[in-house]
């Protein structure tokens, strides 16, 4: 587990100094300047109320995953360092992914009887350091929940529960 930990913190890494250098050129935040703050802010993310939106039958494609999330809520992150980071989804969803080669096709076949995966789920945490916020806002309109509400899925709370268990504070050691 150990591995995957390390692994998942490194990409964070990566997308927090990806997003801080695409976004310092656009605003100064003082926390910029703050890799500990932008660190804890990934290990606890807040929800937006205002970027909240029903979908019905919106896809996110990226190269051979494309996710459906056929009916349900789809709640963001605050922006962290000016990147929406993430997201969550609660409701009825479908995943496809296409294997690269024959080779994974093969295991896929031998471990899940199938030739590429294709699963539902009900909810869904998603964590993303490139335009896919930008995708999904171009295709929704926004409804604002009430800030007292905030983000009541169970998906909410495992992805906070997920972020503080990959987001160890390590400068404590």
């Amino acid at each position: 587990m150990k591995p995957l930990r390390a692994l998942f913190c490194l990409i964070l890494i990566s997308a927090c100094a990806f997003a801080e250098k695409a976004v310092f050129a656009q605003t100064a935040a003082p926390a910029a300047n703050d890799p500990q703050a932008i660190w804890n802010a990934l290990a606890k993310p807040a929800f937006d109320p205002t970027k909240t939106t029903t979908v019905n039958n919106l896809e996110i494609v990226h190269d051979r995953i494309r996710i459906t999330l056929e009916s349900g809520t789809l709640h963001f992150t605050k922006p962290i360092n000016g990147i929406v980071t993430g997201a969550v989804f609660s409701g009825s969803g479908r995943i496809r992914v296409s294997p690269p080669n024959q080779y994974e096709s093969q295991q896929l076949e031998l471990f899940i009887k199938q030739d590429g995966l294709n699963s539902t789920f009900d909810e869904a945490a998603f964590s993303f350091s490139d335009k896919t916020f930008d995708e999904v806002a171009a295709k929704v309109q926004w409804e604002e929940i009430p800030q007292t509400m905030g983000c009541t899925h169970r998906a909410c709370n495992r992805m906070k529960i997920w972020a503080a268990h990959f987001c160890h504070d390590y400068s404590k050691v």
